[in-house]
């Protein structure tokens, strides 16, 4: 119970600070602000949401999803430092810079100029 109401004021904090309609209970708000992620199988830490193309994460601790925190304007989430970046710094999928599996198809296949 302790860790519903948690999530509920998070979330009520970022519905705020988007400035969005919070006359509804927060399990019935609009994305961002009504999504929740499943921990269970996740490690503590931090992860892109990736349905706001990364510039919201969320925090797993012991399998509870802690809710949603908004990156800067024009930063992503940055898996890898666990904080938000400009885009130009950050590995793909929520970053410009290629993986390394991407990288080799650009080397062996580069864009027609």
């Amino acid at each position: 119970m302790i860790y519903t109401l948690f999530l509920s004021v998070e979330k009520l904090k970022i519905c705020r600070r988007l400035k969005t309609n919070i006359h509804f209970r927060p399990d019935e708000a609009p994305p961002p602000c009504g999504n929740f992620h499943d921990c269970s199988e996740l490690p503590d830490g931090s992860y892109p949401d990736m349905a706001t193309n990364c510039t919201f994460f969320f925090t797993c601790i012991d399998g509870i999803d802690y809710g949603l925190q908004t990156c800067n304007p024009g930063t992503v989430f940055d898996y890898e430092t666990q904080s938000c970046n400009w885009p130009d710094n950050v590995k793909e999928p929520c970053g410009n810079i290629p993986t390394k599996k991407e990288k080799r198809k650009l080397e062996t296949h580069p864009p027609n100029k």
